[in-house]
């Protein structure tokens, strides 16, 4: 059935068109595609990630991630509430993953994004030091301030569950990628908003 659903997404034209567009800013003729790969990805208790690979007559492959809600809840009433116009307001702003197009139907819901090549923040290959951890929060500190001012009493809206699983780092050949011409990491990248709560600066530093 999963597969059904996959194969029926990318049957959708515009899907898949807005969907390279908006991930790799380029224009692609669909009927130039010539071949599909798709592979499972991590799996939450709300999503499954799909990496899905296009590649056309020309030689070039595009990659995107597929989320496909698969939570009773979510698969009847959509993804938590507000988590797609969060994801479209970060997309370029904050240190997440760019975001594609949404697809609804009657028999699943689903998003596209850019796929991150890497590895969850609690893997082997990832040290966790004082650089990292500074690098770890600032990319969730960048997500809090996209999402929207604080309030009155300071307090900003936050993640509520800033797991390992939820912020990654590209990897090159094993290792944390680099800035091009530097010794810096590239930032982490929060790959899951879902559920949002109000909370204090202190609480977010503390967890």
């Amino acid at each position: 059935m999963v597969q059904e659903h996959l194969a029926d997404a990318l049957s959708y034209e515009h899907f898949v068109r807005n969907s390279i567009a908006k991930i790799h800013h380029t224009e692609i003729v669909y009927a130039d595609i010539i071949k599909i790969h798709v592979s499972e990805g991590g799996r939450g208790s709300q999503k499954q990630t799909y990496e899905t690979a296009f590649e056309f007559k020309d030689g070039r492959t595009f990659v995107i991630a597929i989320k496909k809600a698969i939570s009773r809840r979510a698969v009847r009433d959509g993804f938590e509430p507000n988590e797609l116009h969060r994801l479209m307001v970060l997309s370029g702003r904050a240190r997440t993953p760019l975001f594609g197009e949404a697809l609804f139907t009657d028999q699943y819901k689903l998003y596209s994004e850019e796929f991150i090549d890497g590895a969850i923040v609690g893997h082997r290959v990832i040290p966790l030091n004082f650089q990292t951890v500074k690098e770890i929060a600032a990319s969730w500190a960048s997500v809090f301030k996209a999402i929207g001012a604080p309030d009155k009493n300071g307090n900003y809206i936050a993640v509520r569950d800033m797991q390992d699983e939820n912020i990654m780092y590209r990897l090159r050949d094993g290792v944390i990628q680099k800035r091009e011409g530097t010794s810096l990491n590239m930032p982490p990248v929060v790959v899951d908003i879902g559920v949002t709560e109000t909370r204090s600066p202190y609480s977010i530093a503390a967890e």
